[in-house]
Parts: structure tokens; sequence; C-alpha cells
């Protein structure tokens, strides 16, 4: 899905994405505070600046994505893979 479906789809409401692939997009200071990004290939992906605050990542391929002053407040990582291990 491109970033920019995503964010409409968010702006709408939606909140759940599981599964999704997102590798490689960019959210860079977005605001997805709450979403559901379960079992998601987040894999090279750009949430610099993003606030993430109660997303759930549980199982999510996490591999080289940037997550650099990112708000990850209560953010769910139970079981995330890093490309080296699950953590």
């Amino acid at each position: 899905m491109k970033a920019s479906k995503l964010l409409e789809r968010y702006a709408k409401g939606q909140r759940k994405f599981p599964g999704i692939n997102l590798v490689s997009k960019s959210f860079e200071g977005q605001n997805l505070s709450n979403i559901d990004f379960s079992d998601a290939d987040l894999r090279g992906a750009n949430f610099s600046d993003a606030n993430l605050t109660e997303a759930i990542l549980s199982n999510a391929d996490i591999e080289g994505t940037n997550f650099t002053n990112t708000d990850l407040t209560k953010a769910k990582l139970i079981g995330v893979q890093t490309g080296l291990s699950k953590i």
C-alpha cells in the first residue's frame, strides 16, 4: 500500500492494518497514534519524528526501520523482528 493511501484511511478513522506491507515507505513526522501494525512488514520504513503512541507493532518486521525521535510511548513491541532476533 502507498503511504498516502494509508494516511488517507487513517484520517478517516481506520486504525487496523495488520500484516500490511510498508517496506521502505515514509511516515516522517506523521501522527499514527493507536495504529495496529501487528505482523506488518515495516522493513526500511521511515517513522522519524512520528507519533506512534500506543501503536501495536507486535510481531512486525522492523529490520532497518528508522525510529529516530519517534514517540513510542506505550507502544506494544512484543515479538518484533529486527533481523538479528526477536525482541
